[in-house]
């Protein structure tokens, strides 16, 4: 594994793992703060396009097709729990 490669991993894992924290907050009815990824996913980019001919991009795009497939799901969360009839509370 090249520095790039385990950099880029770094980071895929670092957006990764905010993702999942944002689902954990979303399913428990938490704020979900992802203001700053667009930063993260630009600079991640990026440096795929600089990338050598060499490096393994196959290798990184399942672990950004995952990274999508949570977003997807996050957005779901989010969606539905928007469009929940809001409890009421008798007391």
């Amino acid at each position: 594994m090249t520095g790039m490669d385990s950099e880029l991993r770094l980071r895929l894992d670092a957006i990764a793992k905010r993702i999942a924290n944002a689902r954990n907050q979303a399913s428990e009815g938490g704020a979900v703060d992802l203001h700053d990824l667009t930063g993260e996913v630009q600079a991640v980019c990026e440096a795929l396009r600089l990338a050598p001919v060499q490096f393994d991009r196959k290798a990184v795009a399942g672990e950004i097709e995952e990274i999508l497939s949570n977003l997807t799901h996050l957005e779901r969360e989010l969606t539905g729990r928007e469009n929940a009839p809001s409890q009421k509370v008798d007391g």
